[in-house]
Parts: structure tokens; sequence; C-alpha cells
């Protein structure tokens, strides 16, 4: 609403004064006059502003982890073997459907958009995929940790003697 529309409402409505006594004019700022129309005032401060999230998952469904995936069918098949299922775009949840095979586009109720495929992961099997990883990790950060420690050791022989050690944390950017 604009400043000589509300002015206008409140000469109509018999309204000539604001609620702390000053009168109404061409002063009046438009959130003082819609409050004395009793209107609800227009939110303060800056919009809000965040661009569009084409990929949001609606409807998720608890129990599920869900992650869009590339339309290719090796990647496909990689996912299902890891117990990634597609999911229903009526329903939201993991359910039956007929793997696209050879290259060919599949036909089923997938939840798509573009070249990618909405799947869903059950949350214990994403638990158990997190720890599996988190294993490897510490595995592969030991190791690294074993190999400076030898270097360090190494070195420290062929230096005559200052020996050091690798301790710490292992940050990798």
């Amino acid at each position: 609403m604009n400043q000589p529309k509300l002015l206008k409402q409140c000469r109509e409505a018999g309204i000539t004064h604001l609620k702390d006594g000053r009168p109404i004019g061409r002063s009046c700022k438009v959130p003082e006059l819609m409050e004395a129309l009793n209107m609800p005032t227009v939110k303060k401060g800056h919009a809000t502003w965040k661009p569009a999230q084409k990929l949001q998952v609606h409807d998720r469904k608890p129990g599920f982890r869900y992650r869009w995936r590339e339309d290719d069918p090796q990647n496909l098949q990689r996912a299902i073997a890891e117990g990634w299922q597609f999911v229903n775009p009526i329903t939201g949840i993991p359910g039956e459907h007929d793997e696209p095979g050879d290259g060919q586009k599949s036909l089923t109720s997938n939840t798509e958009y573009r070249e990618l495929r909405l799947m869903a992961l059950p949350e214990e099997v994403a638990q158990a995929r997190d720890e599996y990883f988190r294993e490897r990790t510490d595995q592969q950060t030991a190791g690294l940790k074993d190999r400076l420690q030898s270097d360090l050791d190494e070195e420290a022989r062929k230096q005559g003697g200052f020996h050091t050690s690798a301790t710490g944390t292992i940050v990798i950017d």
C-alpha cells in the first residue's frame, strides 16, 4: 500500500489522529497509517531471499538418508549394491522399481530431475557405512603417522641422533 491510498482510507474512516495524538497528514509514514487503520503492518527489516533449491527433498521420511544420484547405469548399479533404493515421488519412500538396464531409460515412478534420480538409504545401513569409512580413515591416518615416524627415525639416524616423534592431530584439507 502507498501513502496516498492510506491517507484517503483514514479520511473515509473518519480517523484524524494517530494513537500518539499527532494529526494524520503527509508527514505520516505508511506503517503508522496502517496501524491507525488496524491493518497488519509490513514486515520490518530486510526482505529475506534465498536461491531456489531445485533438488530439495520434500516429504522426507524418518529412518532414511536421501541423495541425488547421477542417472548413469554403472553409478546406479553400484548404489543399489550398496543398499540405496529409488524413491517413489508419491509416497516419498523407497519402493519396488524396475532397474534400468543396458542404458535404457526406466519408465517407473522414480523421483527424477534432469539427469539425477533420488535415492534413499535406510538409516541403519547409513550408520554402518559411516562407521566403515571412519575405520578406513583411521587405518589410513595411522599408516601415515607410522610412515612419518619411520621417516623421522631414519633422518635422525642420518643426522646423528636428535630423535623426534610424530604426535598430534592430522588434518587433511
